[in-house]
């Protein structure tokens, strides 16, 4: 079976929030306010109890820079990235 999923995310306090912690720690910001993963996949079915899964995550930007001081300048994210998963699963029931 093939599969394919969206999901969406649109917070501009989560964003903004990210951006002002972002500053001084090790955690990345979101790059924008609206937050979309896509993940196609497909699955097996191997036997009637046991199925296989493989699905790649095409996951939201983050930013790796975060400029601007908040006072004069406002704060803003730059030099985006990805940070993309795959996923392999075995499930079994019994």
């Amino acid at each position: 079976m093939v599969i394919g999923r969206w999901d969406a995310v649109h917070s501009e306090a989560d964003r903004i929030n990210a951006l002002a912690l972002a500053t001084n720690t090790s955690y990345f910001g979101a790059f924008q306010s609206t937050r979309n993963r896509f993940t196609p996949g497909i699955q097996f079915l191997i036997h009637p109890n046991i199925k296989a899964s493989f699905e790649y995550q095409f996951r939201p930007q983050q930013a790796i820079t975060i400029l601007g001081d908040g006072g004069t300048t406002p704060v803003y994210a730059s030099n985006a990235f990805r940070v993309n998963t795959f996923l392999l699963g075995l499930e079994f029931v019994y």
